[in-house]
């Protein structure tokens, strides 16, 4: 059986102080997609304009980075670096993805996984 990874998009509305990317991040919207990724996942990881692939205990100040607003060029350097820090801690081929984020930070992601849905339309 595949391993369920949840990718749970950044959001802008954060806390004023470093602490855990799991309660960094602010919003209803939030915390339903991070509700989703508990109850349907093996594993959920954070995914982070500026840190890329985050473990739900890395301890990450505030920031402001939009991947909406970079060039393509970026947008496929930062998909790169994510696919490989999803490589190094999982076989993508026996992995499946619940991935919750807007087209844009999935975009270069998807042709690198065997099986993956996409439960909510993210804008």
């Amino acid at each position: 059986m595949k391993t369920k990874i949840a990718l749970v998009t950044c959001v802008k509305e954060k806390q004023a102080v470093a602490c855990e990317a799991q309660s960094l991040y602010q919003g209803d919207l939030f915390a339903k997609w991070m509700d989703h990724a508990a109850n349907h996942a093996d594993t959920t990881y954070i995914l982070s304009g500026k840190h890329h692939l985050l473990q739900l205990t890395d301890v990450i100040a505030p920031y402001d980075v939009n991947l909406n607003h970079v060039s393509d060029a970026a947008l496929r350097e930062w998909s790169e670096t994510v696919i490989s820090q999803l490589s190094s801690l999982h076989d993508l081929s026996k992995s499946h993805f619940i991935v919750m984020t807007n087209p844009i930070y999935y975009k270069y992601l998807l042709a690198h996984f065997t099986t993956h849905e996409i439960p909510f339309e993210i804008e």
